[in-house]
Order: C-alpha cells, then sequence, then structure tokens
C-alpha cells in the first residue's frame, strides 16, 4: 500500500478472521483482511470497517468482513539460540488432533473474498480475488504455551499468494500469523487489531516444496516468550515476542497473484506444554 489503504476491521463470535497485511511486491494492491471466531459452538458476526486518508485513521460505521490496518515495522529481536530438534520427538503423544473428517468446530461461513468448505475429508479455503484479502478459519480451543502443527496443500499457487497458521489469538481481532509464500518465503507478523507488525521478515526457506498440490508441515512452537518456526519438521528461527501469551487457532489463506487460489488443511494436532 502506497497511497490509501482500505483498512478493514471485522470480529465474531465463533471463528474466521480476515485481516489484511501489506503485498511483499511492491504494488499498490488492496489489503483487507476479517477477524472472526468465538468459544461457542456457533458463531455470530460483529465486524467494524476502518479506512485510512492520508495516514489518518477515522472508524466507520459497522459492515460486514471488511478491516483495516497500516502495516509497522518494529525491531526485531531474535534470539542466538540454534535448535535442531523437532519438539514432536520430546512431547509424545499430541494433546488433540483433528484429521478434518468432520470440521464441524470450524467456521465455515463465505464471504465476497474467501470460501470455506469440507472438501473430500478436509478444510478447504478459496481466495476468491487476488487482492490480499486475508481470510481465516479459527478453531474454538484457547492455548497457552503449546507445539502446534498444520499439515496444508496449496493449489494453484504463485508467487506472493500466501498461507499459514494463526495462533495466540486472544480475543479473535489480534493475534500471530506464521505464513508462507509460494514463491518459497516465510514470514511471522503480530496484529494488534488496528495494524501488522512485522516480526520477523520475509526469508527464503529451503524446506518448503513449492510444487502445486503437495503439502507443507508448518509447526509453532509457543513457549513463554519464545516463538520458534518449523517447516517440515525443520527448524527455521527463535524469535522473542511477549504481545500475546494465550489465544485462539486456526488457518489463513490470502491470494495477491492468482483469483481462485486454494488451499486444505489436511491435519492440524497441538502438544500442551505445562
Amino acid at each position: 500500500m502506497k497511497k490509501i489503504i482500505l483498512i478493514l476491521v471485522f470480529i465474531s463470535i465463533l471463528s474466521s478472521c480476515n485481516l489484511p497485511q501489506a503485498n511483499e511486491e511492491p504494488s499498490a494492491s488492496l489489503v483487507q483482511t476479517a477477524v472472526i471466531q468465538t468459544l461457542n459452538s456457533f458463531p455470530t458476526r460483529t465486524e467494524t470497517i476502518k479506512s485510512e486518508l492520508e495516514s489518518t485513521f477515522t472508524i466507520q460505521p459497522t459492515l460486514t468482513n471488511h478491516v483495516a490496518t497500516k502495516t509497522i515495522t518494529p525491531t526485531i529481536t531474535q534470539t542466538a539460540t540454534i535448535i535442531t530438534d523437532n519438539p514432536k520427538s520430546s512431547l509424545g503423544v499430541p494433546s488433540w488432533t483433528d484429521n478434518l473428517n468432520d470440521p464441524k468446530s470450524w467456521y465455515q461461513d463465505d464471504d465476497e473474498y474467501t470460501e470455506i468448505e469440507p472438501h473430500n475429508g478436509n478444510l478447504k479455503l478459496t481466495s476468491l480475488k487476488s487482492v490480499g484479502w486475508h481470510g481465516w478459519s479459527m478453531h474454538y480451543h484457547k492455548l497457552n504455551d503449546f507445539y502446534l502443527e498444520a499439515n496444508i496443500k496449496a493449489n494453484n499457487c504463485n508467487g506472493n499468494d500466501q498461507y499459514g497458521i494463526v495462533f495466540r489469538s486472544p480475543d479473535y481481532s489480534q493475534g500471530y500469523f506464521f505464513g508462507v509464500a509460494c514463491n518459497g518465503n516465510y514470514f511471522l507478523s503480530r496484529y494488534d487489531g488496528s495494524n501488522f507488525h512485522t516480526i520477523f521478515e520475509p526469508k527464503i526457506s529451503g524446506n518448503l516444496t513449492l510444487v502445486p498440490g503437495n503439502s507443507n508441515t508448518l509447526g509453532v512452537l509457543a513457549n513463554n516468550n519464545n516463538i520458534s518456526l518449523y517447516i517440515n519438521d525443520v527448524f527455521e528461527t527463535k524469535i522473542t515476542d511477549s504481545t500475546f501469551t494465550q489465544g485462539t487457532f486456526g488457518v489463513f489463506i490470502a491470494s495477491y497473484q492468482t483469483p481462485g487460489f486454494n488451499i486444505e488443511l489436511n491435519d492440524i494436532s497441538y502438544w500442551t506444554i505445562e
């Protein structure tokens, strides 16, 4: 976003959220997003729109499925500790696993930018327009310290099209985004309810499978203020950030280049850390 960014804020009860994030490639594309989720079994929606004009944010009347953000890049705090072992080797049996054969506990309502539906035993998310809209589906479990792992298949994926894990979302209008792009980058961002903050700048990973239709396993170890990122069981980086300490989790998708870009959540598990 170079000049004017449509800022959209969207909070709903029980699950799917849409949040905007800056396009990593130099374009003036609209970045949009919305946030939805709750601990109840059935969702209701509360959404808010914000817009930014000449770098000034003004809250607008409530509308459906829109949120507003401005991207800010704060100082990155990154540890020098090198971790080589995947947490699964010491954590044992998962505390919870969902193979998505019956994804009724996940948010599945559509909007004009994102479709969410069961598909062949998976949960499928489709970006209908290549405008950078972040659509997500959330589960209702709240976690403190954990290792969370999701196996995600990306179809017809190109360039800066993105997908990944949302975690430690305390009230469905905030949270962390661990994402990967179809050009091989991975990143970590934090959304504070109004703005996205880059915690870890996009960086190429040699561990991503980039062939369309293949799956990647994304893992997050969140223990106190330490966040470690894994791709296909290989450690990538460790960051320290104390903004959010607990919350719900889910998956997100954002198309920047490919209308109809879609992903399938094959399975997801977490291990709680006492």
